[in-house]
């Protein structure tokens, strides 16, 4: 391995910083988010007059889940375990949690993964990086690449990326945990702490290096330094895609279980109908229900 990237640390000097409710509502309002207070709870609207708390795995009491606005055609919030009789749904997660996080190590892996990360050890230099700005035209050739594999879609502009990711960095003080293979930026993931959960916020990985299982480096590294915070219980990596088999597969190898989290939400009938229609597995996501209509 090299020396150490401009603008980062060793991966093992890593920390992270944990903030509340309401300064994640703050910085979210200052990236353009839209947010409300309604019944004491912090919410977001995320698209299409859907809305849902800022904190998603915050679980609130049933008399908090409400229209927390009057633009809102539908909403969603996970639920706290003496309100889970109220659920409507429920909220299908890769979670690492409680004792299973407390354990976690190479022992913990199932062996594929257990080969997989002893490759990415020889290949791959994991470091913390707390200064974006000497890797940003790399970072974003590596979110561009991400993008093309999985969705398809139109990439961030150069200048919203680089801004969202020194903000984020900088005044938010997220975790940017890099990845390089011999001396080039391959894949990054982004991470944010809020009260005792860690949500993995982004993974962009460059396609050409996938073969050096920076995948799996960067997952297992970023789990260590949340571990080594002590006061996270729960460990976020996205919500559960059914339609990505391959995916699943891969974050449940590396200890993500898939956990459905009850949750109360309220559609509008037509919004209902049309999510079913044109993005079942968004409907999946948000609710916990399968395409056909029957709840998971």
């Amino acid at each position: 391995m090299t020396g150490v990237p401009t603008g980062c640390r060793p991966i093992g000097e890593a920390s992270v910083a944990v903030k509340s409710e309401a300064v994640l509502a703050q910085q979210l309002r200052r990236r353009g988010v839209r947010t409300v207070l309604a019944r004491g709870r912090h919410w977001m609207h995320v698209g299409g007059l859907f809305w849902q708390p800022v904190h998603w795995l915050a679980r609130l009491p049933a008399a908090a889940v409400g229209r927390p606005h009057r633009l809102c055609l539908g909403f969603a919030s996970t639920l706290r375990a003496e309100d889970e009789k109220v659920a409507t749904g429920s909220m299908p997660l890769h979670l690492l949690s409680g004792s299973d996080l407390e354990t976690y190590d190479v022992s913990t892996l199932a062996a594929k993964r257990r080969n997989q990360l002893r490759k990415a050890w020889k290949m791959v230099q994991v470091v913390d990086m707390r200064d974006p700005a000497p890797h940003l035209r790399r970072l974003h050739e590596v979110t561009c690449s991400a993008i093309a594999r999985f969705r398809g879609g139109k990439p961030p502009a150069f200048e919203r990326l680089a801004a969202g990711l020194t903000r984020r960095v900088r005044d938010d003080r997220d975790l940017l945990v890099a990845g390089f293979v011999e001396g080039t930026l391959a894949g990054y993931f982004l991470v944010s702490c809020v009260d005792d959960v860690a949500y993995i916020d982004q993974v962009m990985l460059d396609t050409e290096y996938l073969s050096s299982d920076i995948g799996t480096g960067l997952t297992y590294e970023t789990v260590m330094v949340i571990k080594r915070h002590g006061g996270i219980r729960h460990v976020v990596y996205g919500r559960h895609s059914s339609e990505r088999p391959h995916l699943s597969s891969f974050k449940e190898g590396m200890g993500f279980k898939v956990s459905a989290w009850p949750v109360k939400y309220w559609l509008a009938p037509l919004l209902r109908h049309y999510v079913m229609w044109r993005a079942p597995e968004k409907l999946y996501r948000l609710t916990g229900t399968s395409p056909q209509g029957a709840a998971c």
